[in-house]
């Protein structure tokens, strides 16, 4: 790997890791909800430049291949879009539970 490559790779990195999202607690009974919502949006968005991405690659391929940027954004975006729908699993199950504590209260 060169240090151009490198140095790309890191700096892609650290940009997605900014993006980590809020911090895994519920301070509120609205917050788990909310972010069940955000991230519902965030999932579809990438589920949809995911598909676009695979179309472009799968018509590069048919051409004589796949450029190596072209197979690194579909790599990030396959991995973001994951990441998301880890969160978007997690704020559901939080918000499975309070609406048990709720149930449970009433």
């Amino acid at each position: 790997m060169t240090d151009v490559v490198r140095a790309e790779k890191d700096t892609s990195k650290a940009a997605w890791e900014a993006l980590e999202g809020p911090q895994p607690i519920v301070l509120h009974p609205d917050d788990a909800a909310h972010w069940v919502g955000v991230y519902e949006e965030l999932v579809a968005t990438m589920d949809r430049m995911v598909g676009i991405a695979r179309m472009r690659a799968s018509a590069q391929q048919k051409d004589g291949g796949l450029p190596s940027q072209e197979a690194r954004e579909l790599e990030l975006l396959t991995g973001r879009a994951a990441f998301f729908r880890e969160r978007l699993n997690w704020w559901s199950e939080r918000s499975g539970e309070r609406a048990s504590e709720s149930e449970q209260t009433a």
